[in-house]
């Protein structure tokens, strides 16, 4: 499948969120996004995940962590205390390695902040300090992660320092901006960039494997998902280059959606957002039956050009939050990617990089709908 921008809806966004920017430029976003939120009037539609991925460049190995939590339309969301949920795993032995997918849907997970229930939004000062509950699969903080499948036979232990916040002098600020403080139906926030990892994974078969690394951080909140995206993010063997690009069709208002790309690349010399109400104009290319995604996206006097594939037996399936709550094969994700990235400042090519492992993830109406490509994708818990 490929598509193209539409370039009248770009343009009515753009002036939208240039719009609200005007009237919010005077107020700081320093809330802390990364904590839990707070359904408005306690009362579902909600969902709150949080999700991890760990780089081992040394091993050419990577894990990731996917928990969240979801009430259901109208009811009380009881202080997002013994919902139902979802957590999984991705992990692989080595870069030669097929990924593998293990997944757990709770019936009663718990979150709080500080040991207490969440009664109200993040704060405007404090860094994170919340805590992810399953009873029978472990917990995960901002700083941790303890989990487990298969009655404890499969393993991730995960100790996380250092975040590199997206914005180093506002931790509380992410991909969107000020955009983030306003009461959309869904939010993406990126916690840290390269935080230093160690990690211990256990497989089935007792095997344990352990390294360091870095850990990607982030989360996603509201009362809607988005319709069709693609997410990809990746970071250099060094750690010194990283980039992380999500968009698509994102709800709105009701059943109103708007196509929208948020995109950051970070180098010891350069440290660019791409955002709508920045007037950043958005070429993306999404061939998600060949795997591949090119991007390009500017704003005045910087462009940054992405191009991204993996093959499609990398590819695993993972849940996604939907009004019914978290439902399996929601989208595919590969940690096999390869990636290129071009960054010009004022039409002048002045970095290229090159990215091994990176992560690119097609989901809803962008997935690939020819069955004998999906064949190849690696498939849990079929519906």
């Amino acid at each position: 499948k490929e598509t193209a921008p539409d370039k009248t809806q770009a343009m009515q966004l753009q002036f939208f969120f240039v719009f609200l920017a005007f009237f919010l430029g005077t107020i700081q976003s320093l809330k802390n996004n990364y904590d839990p939120h707070y359904p408005s009037g306690g009362k579902g539609l909600w969902f709150e995940g949080w999700y991890t991925r760990i780089i081992d460049p040394k091993n050419g190995r990577s894990f990731a962590s996917v928990g969240g939590t979801f009430c259901a339309p109208g009811l009380d969301c009881k202080d997002m205390v013994g919902l139902p949920g979802y957590l999984g795993l991705i992990h692989q032995a080595d870069s030669n390695s097929k990924f593998s997918v293990e997944e757990t849907f709770p019936k009663n997970t718990v979150i709080t902040k500080k040991g207490k229930p969440i009664h109200s939004n993040p704060d405007y000062a404090s860094l994170p300090d919340f805590r992810w509950d399953s009873e029978a699969n472990g917990h995960f903080t901002n700083s941790s992660i303890h989990i487990n499948f298969s009655n404890g036979k499969i393993k991730l232990d995960v100790d996380m320092v250092n975040p590199t916040y997206w914005n180093p002098e506002n931790p509380g600020e992410g991909p969107e901006g000020i955009v983030g403080a306003l009461p959309l139906q869904q939010h993406w926030f990126v916690y840290s960039t390269k935080s230093a990892a160690k990690y211990t994974f256990q497989s089935s078969d007792g095997k344990v494997l352990s390294g360091v690394g870095y850990a990607h951080q982030e989360k996603n909140w509201g009362s809607s998902f988005p319709t069709e995206w693609v997410w990809t993010q990746g970071i250099s063997a060094n750690g010194k280059y990283s980039f992380a690009i999500s968009g698509g069709k994102v709800p709105v208002v009701g059943s109103l959606g708007i196509h929208a790309w948020l995109a950051g690349w970070r180098s010891p010399d350069r440290n660019w957002n791409f955002r709508p109400q920045d007037l950043s104009v958005a070429n993306p290319k999404i061939q998600a039956c060949n795997g591949t995604f090119f991007m390009q996206v500017s704003k005045l006097g910087k462009e940054i050009r992405l191009s991204i594939s993996a093959p499609m037996s990398t590819f695993t399936g993972l849940a996604v939050p939907v009004a019914s709550g978290f439902v399996p094969n929601g989208c595919v994700e590969s940690y096999a990617a390869r990636a290129t990235v071009e960054v010009y400042s004022w039409g002048t090519l002045v970095e290229t990089v090159n990215f091994t492992g990176a992560a690119l993830e097609f989901g809803g109406g962008y997935l690939c709908r020819k069955p004998k490509v999906m064949q190849q994708v690696s498939i849990q818990n079929p519906l």
